[in-house]
């Protein structure tokens, strides 16, 4: 419309295009992002266009829509996390590290950034670099389940078992 985006569709489309995702339906997904970007390319099609690539495992073009809705959005982590993890899934570590660091650069208390560099570390083996992460992030906060379990992976990993249990 000439007074701009229909903030409400965006979200609208943006969110149905995520439940695509979650429902393993990439095509609709991707086809729906694709429409969508011609009309208002931002930030929310971009990441939901990454996600339902790489859901449809276009690694490559799901790695540069990542970037895109970095370079529209830097201080929202999602992309940087969403990018991180499927560099990890193509076993590119330091590249991964990088990305995530880059994320704390501009949100050092994000709990999902610190949960993912903890389990990016139990991947290479730089367990207490992992419990470091970890720690910190159920220093922010306390109640978030996953990071609890990371951490007894962690625990488990360095091989206390008994510290694990308390997780």
């Amino acid at each position: 419309s000439p007074e701009g985006p229909n903030i409400g569709l965006v979200t609208y489309l943006a969110n149905y295009a995520r439940v695509c995702c979650e429902m393993g339906e990439y095509t609709e997904a991707i086809k729906e992002c694709q429409v969508s970007l011609i009309q208002e390319p931002g930030f929310d099609y971009y990441l939901q266009l990454g996600r339902a690539l790489a859901g449809d495992r276009q690694y490559q073009s799901a790695a540069d829509h990542f970037v895109e809705a970095i370079k529209r959005n830097a201080g929202q982590t999602s992309a940087h996390i969403n990018l991180a993890s499927l560099l990890i899934e193509l076993k590119d570590y330091a590249q991964a590290e990088e990305i995530l660091n880059q994320a704390l650069a501009v949100n050092p208390n994000c709990v999902s950034t610190l949960n993912s560099l903890g389990g990016l570390y139990n991947r290479t083996g730089s367990y207490r670099r992992a419990l470091d992460c970890l720690n910190l992030a159920i220093d922010l906060h306390p109640k978030e389940a996953i990071t609890h379990i990371n951490l007894a992976e962690t625990c488990r990993l360095l091989g206390d078992p008994e510290l694990a249990c308390v997780h």
